[in-house]
């Protein structure tokens, strides 16, 4: 594949700053209380659901979906020595890796949460779980800001050459 080949399937990919919804736990509307999922043997919560598959396809960063192995299998193809292209594939791979890890951490604090909000003695914790919540959507909307000006800088990189 040539560079403008590669510099353009680069393009296809977007970024989207979806603060990890899909990890949300669903309420029941009329008890506002957390569903459980009854199609698990394991105790868990149903969660919102993840957006189309078609549209995961073509989101870098997204954590259910193969296309940021995509996205990384892409930018390998490219066998050019620079320096600044190699810093950049790099922190591209660091960031999805960030997003992998919040992704495990925003789940597990939203069951944390519907656990404290449904017992009483533990109403003080939820503040403490809410705010970590919050650092979380924030931290993945930076890393998403991120990765967005990485896969920009390559592509304009990749013009220059």
């Amino acid at each position: 594949m040539t560079i403008l080949q590669i510099k353009n399937k680069i393009k296809q990919f977007q970024v989207v700053k979806c603060d990890m919804y899909h990890e949300k736990i669903k309420l029941n509307n009329k008890t506002s209380q957390p569903i459980l999922n009854t199609t698990s043997n394991d105790f868990s919560y149903e969660r919102m659901s993840l957006c189309a598959k078609n549209k995961r396809s073509e989101r870098l960063g997204c954590a259910h979906s193969s296309s940021n192995n995509s996205f990384i299998n892409l930018i390998e193809e490219l066998k050019i020595e620079n320096q600044e292209i190699d810093s950049l594939k790099k922190r591209i791979s660091d960031s999805i890796l960030q997003v992998y890890s919040l992704d495990h951490i925003k789940g597990e604090l939203e069951k944390e949460l519907v656990i404290s909000l449904s017992q009483n003695s533990l109403k003080n914790k939820s503040i403490i779980i809410q705010e970590k919540l919050t650092d979380s959507i924030l931290t993945h909307r930076k890393i998403m800001e991120e990765l967005k000006l990485l896969k920009d800088r390559l592509i304009l990189r990749l013009e220059k050459l």
